[in-house]
């Protein structure tokens, strides 16, 4: 009955048809679906937010179809109709930037993305952006160049940090974390990240060596240690 289909979908209103045909399906190695009832399905569907190319998939795992429209309602009212601009051009300049170094390719990206530029691509406008950025190829980054920031770890929830400090940690090249067990934190934290557990005194150095090389440095500090990470750094 189901042979040669690429995916099933069941609701004929009777349960106990809906669990014989799902586990016919499965037995035949074929992706079934059951409104409704999770426990039916290999496969779900999900909400979907469109910003060509950019798409966005948002899946319960069947649990509230509901919930996942509502977050696609919220993203959507986040996400710009011209949003999907902003990644075509990104794309288009991607080989002017293929020969700096990662670190700073990454930065350039991160400021279009954040500022008025951005903004303005999304609007349709990317003249000025190219400008911006012909600017910034052709400008050498002084020596040093990288930025620090000093975070306070106390509470330890990646959910309770202000949007900046959340932004620097997952932006971050490399994070300097107290030794011991990894704040939750670093949970938000880019896959590629250096992670360097570090007792206070050593950590201007590691610091500095790193912001040398034109990377972006994260401090994490326990209660009574960040007032020495600071003044160490910025001595």
């Amino acid at each position: 009955m189901f042979r040669g289909r690429p995916l099933i979908i069941i609701e004929t209103g009777d349960q106990a048809l809906n669990t014989r045909l799902a586990t016919v399906a499965r037995d035949a190695g074929i992706p079934v679906n059951v409104p409704d009832c999770p426990h039916l399905c290999s496969f779900y569907l999900g909400a979907i937010v469109e910003r060509d190319p950019v798409t966005v998939a948002i899946s319960t795992s069947g649990f509230s179809p509901v919930l996942a429209q509502r977050l696609r309602a919220r993203l959507e009212d986040m996400l710009p109709t011209g949003y999907g601009r902003l990644a075509t051009y990104l794309n288009r300049i991607r080989h002017r930037l293929r020969h700096l170094p990662a670190a700073r390719r990454r930065g350039l990206q991160h400021q279009i993305i954040e500022s008025d530029i951005g903004a303005r691509i999304i609007d349709g406008d990317s003249v000025q952006a190219d400008s911006w950025v012909i600017a910034r190829l052709t400008t050498q980054p002084a020596s040093g160049s990288g930025r620090l920031r000093v975070i306070e770890s106390g509470h330890d929830d990646p959910d309770h940090l202000p949007r900046p400090a959340a932004e620097a940690i997952r932006n971050a090249d490399v994070i300097i974390h107290p030794q011991g067990r990894p704040p939750a934190m670093l949970s938000i934290a880019r896959r590629e990240v250096e992670l360097l557990a570090a007792a206070p005194k050593a950590r201007r150095k590691l610091a500095d060596e790193r912001l040398a090389r034109g990377l972006d440095v994260v401090i994490l500090t326990n209660d009574g240690i960040d007032r020495t990470a600071r003044a160490g750094i910025s001595a």
